[in-house]
């Protein structure tokens, strides 16, 4: 009774596998354990595809920026697009905005500049200064940090230097500027920057950067 069972199981199994193999189930190559088999391993599977989902709850810390003087003029008087990204960052918390008591002097100073097509009013200036630090963190007053110690090179613009102190002592992941005098200090070899000096268009591109890099490795 045993042999004739064991036989019946081997006719069994050579039909189900030659069915399979004509219906495109299993490929030419799949072997199967005569010993060991399962009839749920022929079921065609779904083809749909599944990602990882990503831990909502852990969120990585916002980036660290500072905004050189132009770009919170194009935010706060020109209203110039370019500065839509790194708003929109802000709002959704992946980056926060860090100025100095410096910084934001200069700031004042600068929107009592006369321009004849974006002149402001006393009272459009106070709503621009209450954007700025609703939106900015100081540093020296919210957040005290121990300031690095690296060397930073000098910038041709004395005027600008104060903003590359600012990146170091809040340990910047990026200064937003379009200054060259700015800009160029990316090439100086001699001093090496842990923070990136970018325009508003390729800080842009280097969030969508994160973002791609993010959705591959999670």
């Amino acid at each position: 009774m045993r042999i004739y069972n064991h036989f019946a199981d081997i006719f069994f199994l050579s039909s189900y596998y030659r069915n399979a193999r004509l219906s495109g189930i299993i490929g030419t190559k799949s072997r199967i354990n005569s010993k060991h088999y399962d009839l749920t391993l022929y079921r065609k599977k779904s083809r749909k595809k599944t990602f990882p989902v990503k831990n909502r709850n852990t969120m990585s810390p916002p980036l660290r920026l500072v905004l050189d003087t132009n770009i919170w003029l194009d935010w706060l008087r020109f209203k110039d697009p370019c500065v839509e990204g790194i708003k929109k960052s802000i709002e959704q918390q992946r980056a926060c905005i860090y100025l100095s008591k410096s910084t934001k002097a200069e700031l004042e100073r600068v929107l009592d500049y006369p321009m004849p097509r974006f002149a402001l009013t006393h009272e459009e200036k106070i709503n621009a200064i209450q954007v700025q630090l609703r939106y900015a963190i100081d540093w020296e007053v919210e957040a005290p940090l121990p300031i690095p110690d690296y060397p930073l090179p000098r910038c041709t613009d004395p005027d600008d230097q104060m903003f590359l102190e600012l990146a170091r002592h809040c340990s910047a992941d990026a200064l937003i500027t379009k200054d060259r005098a700015l800009l160029i200090l990316n090439k100086k070899k001699r001093y090496p920057l842990p923070f990136l000096i970018v325009t508003p268009e390729q800080w842009d591109r280097h969030l969508l950067h994160l973002d791609s890099s993010t959705r591959i490795s999670g």
